[in-house]
């Protein structure tokens, strides 16, 4: 699995998991909700209410599936954009099996350790 690390303005460490998630595949709408992406949760609803009512049953489904996954490659891109905005920087990219071997890989430089830790999967 891949880790991305970012450190905020209190130097607090912060590590997200990237990749698949089974979350964001079977309801993406709330995945995006609580992600911080409001906006894009709502035209996600918008564009399935749409599919769902406008086009063939099988074509629909087609449709949302391939959607599903879409959407995460997406809303990456837009989480990156949303923690820079917040002054984060993002420190490395870390292969790990787990969160916390993670962690114990990311290294930080003396006396500018991280204060704080917080995990988001």
């Amino acid at each position: 699995m891949t880790f991305r690390v970012y450190r905020d303005a209190s130097a607090g460490l912060h590590v997200f998991k990237r990749g698949f998630a089974w979350q964001a595949f079977i309801l993406p709408e709330i995945w995006l909700f609580l992600r911080g992406l409001p906006i894009d949760a709502l035209v996600w609803i918008i564009l399935m209410i749409s599919a769902l009512v406008s086009l063939p049953q099988l074509v629909a489904g087609l449709a949302l599936l391939v959607a599903r996954v879409g959407v995460r490659l997406v809303a990456w891109r837009r989480l990156d954009r949303l923690y820079r905005s917040k002054g984060w920087t993002h420190l490395t990219d870390v292969h790990a099996p787990s969160l916390l071997n993670a962690l114990m890989t990311v290294r930080c430089a003396p006396g500018r350790c991280a204060r704080s830790v917080s995990a988001i999967r």
